[in-house]
């Protein structure tokens, strides 16, 4: 991650972009062993609780990969222009 003097903002959003892959990919396995441990021992309190735990980090991934595109894309516009029109 190069941080560049004139651009503070664009290592920021490499950063957070960074951040957001790994949250998301986080999201993903915690759903993976909440899965896991509701198939093992399932009662109709942890079905409803896995359910509604799926839901809410649906929710989670579907708006932080909306944000984590956004601000990639942003990024690439940033460089290229700065390639385009170097200073």
């Amino acid at each position: 991650m190069n941080v560049e003097p004139n651009k503070p903002l664009s290592g920021r959003k490499e950063a957070w972009v960074h951040l957001g892959v790994w949250l998301l990919i986080g999201l993903e396995f915690e759903l993976g062993a909440d899965i896991i441990r509701s198939a093992i021992s399932p009662t109709w309190e942890q079905l409803g609780q896995l359910g509604a735990i799926a839901v809410i980090r649906t929710f989670l991934n579907y708006f932080l990969e909306k944000d984590v595109e956004k601000y990639a894309e942003s990024s690439e516009n940033e460089r290229r222009r700065a390639v385009e029109n170097p200073a």
